[in-house]
């Protein structure tokens, strides 16, 4: 069993590579073409298929822990009431800028284990040169708001594709959301509602990134 599930890994990690490198938005029928694929080739390599598409889910779950590509604006709101904001050259990295306390927006263009990646840092007054053009900061201090406005129900998901299992249905008018990882056009939020923490995939259109205003 250990032999399959680790080629059933490889096969994996081929098809979602080659997903992630081609296009910053794969479409979502491309994340489905992924599980298909998994699910044919693991066929003979299981006992069932529920074995193989239990596999299948696990591994599928897992690889978005790693790095991804993804596009989706947000803005700076560190918890920590001292400051600033470290902008660094790489994950957990050499620090090369520091954000005041400031409504500051930042374009996310990828994940990595809690990290994203930017590649533009701006404010009202100006936009900020970052060094070698990318960097990175941690998920914790950027956050989003939704786009659920009049109230529109939101519905976050197990995993980033539509009409999936649902986790969760958010109903609150622009509630601040943090943004974990990410893959094509989803997102992966994380939120406290009621006290309880929540992890789900959206699309990232339903994000607002602007600090000053609605993104209607």
């Amino acid at each position: 069993m250990e032999k399959r599930t680790l080629k059933i890994w490889a096969i994996l990690a081929l098809l979602f590579i080659g997903v992630s490198c081609g296009s910053n938005e794969p479409p979502a029928e491309e994340v489905e073409e992924i599980e298909e694929v998994v699910l044919e080739e693991t066929n003979d390599m299981v006992d069932s298929p529920e074995e193989a598409e239990a596999i299948e889910d696990e591994v599928f779950d897992q690889a978005v822990v790693g790095y991804s590509e993804f596009n989706v604006g947000l803005y700076l709101n560190d918890p920590d009431p001292e400051g600033p904001t470290n902008v660094r050259a790489e994950p957990n990295g050499e620090v090369i800028l520091t954000l005041p306390k400031d409504d500051f927006m930042i374009n996310v263009i990828g994940a990595e284990n809690g990290w994203l990646k930017i590649n533009e840092i701006s404010s009202a007054e100006e936009d900020l040169e970052i060094p070698g053009g990318e960097a990175w900061i941690h998920y914790s201090v950027c956050a989003g708001d939704l786009r659920n406005y009049g109230g529109t129900p939101v519905e976050t998901f197990q995993k980033p594709e539509e009409n999936g299992d649902m986790v969760d249905s958010i109903i609150e008018e622009e509630m601040m959301v943090r943004v974990v990882n990410g893959v094509g056009n989803w997102v992966l939020i994380r939120y406290d509602r009621d006290g309880i923490v929540y992890d789900g995939w959206i699309k990232a259109d339903m994000i607002c990134g602007n600090p000053y205003t609605t993104c209607s």
